[in-house]
């Protein structure tokens, strides 16, 4: 286990390796006749994000270059919201602590054996796989915007992000490999890559904000049933209960659409998937601890809803603007219009 905790600590320090700030200079020679000049006023490019990741707005700043040394002009101000050491204090405390959580929560209670597989692709519908994409995607975006914040430029924070998001959930596949109770599941693994490749193609888009995952719940009765399974109350319901949740892509409209637009940047259009009936993994139980379960059939949910991107939300100061676009995984309540394959078209006022 701790040897676990090492690799994944090293894996998040070696990618930071990746992060060094790079400047670009538009300099302008006193002499152009001369090799090296002894004394050279430049611009500084600073490019930083607006409150997306994707937006660049880039300052023009008057630098003094002289033997190899930048000094910035005195009326320079902008500082980074936070420093490099507590981000990467905070991304080793948080994959180090969560891992060691894990192991004493989830793996202790099962014996650890050889490393082996397990095939868990036909269970709850596919929602459990649906769970590993949003966490394996925000965790990469949340740590990405982290360090952005810290000063590293987008690429390079992205980079970060997505080498320790699937390396964090990789690793927690290999720690279910070697416990008697689960079992590495390659289905877990392609939906873990499935994140990481909507993080990467909202990063290369080149658009700010173009898709994110987003996540919503609403209270069943199914967890009565089979407590063990679904919850013995509100919050474990909320984590464990499938049948209430609801997996969106939400899609930014107006970054779809050309430049200058006038469509609100904060309205999104969103498709979601759920599934319901469920009272055990695969199949349903006729009875759970000696108690009769009622028929439900099982199927699977589609959705679509307007959406909004807290991100695009203009509100003063960084600080607000990163606590919002942290609430970016949670999907706003709208109406929303369902399909399902048991009662076909359907329409909620207010869709949770």
């Amino acid at each position: 286990m701790f040897k676990s905790l090492l690799i994944v600590v090293a894996i998040c320090y070696a990618s930071t390796v990746l992060a060094e700030d790079s400047i670009v200079f538009c300099n302008k020679n006193t002499s152009s006749n001369k090799k090296k000049a002894d004394l050279t006023y430049g611009y500084l490019f600073f490019c930083k994000t607006r409150s997306q990741k994707k937006s660049f707005s880039c300052n023009l700043r008057a630098y003094n270059i002289s033997d190899g040394i930048v000094n910035e002009s005195a009326n320079d101000t902008l500082q980074p919201l936070l420093k490099k050491w507590q981000v990467n204090s905070f991304a080793t405390c948080y994959y180090a602590g969560s891992l060691t959580g894990l192991y004493f929560l989830w793996y202790a209670d099962y014996s650890s054996g050889a490393f082996h597989f397990f095939n868990d692709s036909r269970e709850w519908k596919g929602m459990d796989k649906f769970g590993h994409t949003i966490t394996t995607f925000h965790v990469a975006r949340i740590q990405s915007e982290l360090y952005q914040s810290a000063g590293y430029n987008q690429r390079k924070s992205a980079c970060i992000g997505a080498i320790c998001s699937f390396s964090y959930m990789t690793l927690i596949e290999v720690m279910d490999g070697f416990s008697e109770g689960w079992g590495f599941s390659v289905s877990d693994w392609a939906a873990d890559g499935l994140g990481l490749s909507l993080f990467a193609l909202n990063e290369l888009s080149g658009r700010d904000n173009l898709l994110t995952l987003k996540f919503s719940s609403a209270p069943t009765n199914y967890a009565q049933y089979n407590p063990e399974l679904l919850g013995k109350n509100w919050l474990q319901s909320t984590l464990k209960d499938y049948n209430g949740q609801t997996y969106w892509l939400s899609l930014n409209i107006a970054e779809c659409l050309k430049q200058g637009n006038s469509f609100p940047g904060w309205l999104n259009m969103a498709v979601g998937y759920g599934a319901n009936g469920m009272i055990g993994a695969e199949d349903n139980p006729a009875e759970v601890n000696g108690k009769a379960v009622p028929y439900f059939e099982r199927y699977n949910q589609f959705y679509l809803s307007p959406d909004i991107d807290f991100s695009k939300i203009k509100v003063n100061g960084r600080g607000w603007k990163l606590l919002l676009s942290s609430l970016n995984f949670i999907k706003f309540p709208a109406p929303a219009l369902e399909w399902n394959n048991s009662n076909g078209m359907k329409f909620h006022f207010l869709y949770f």
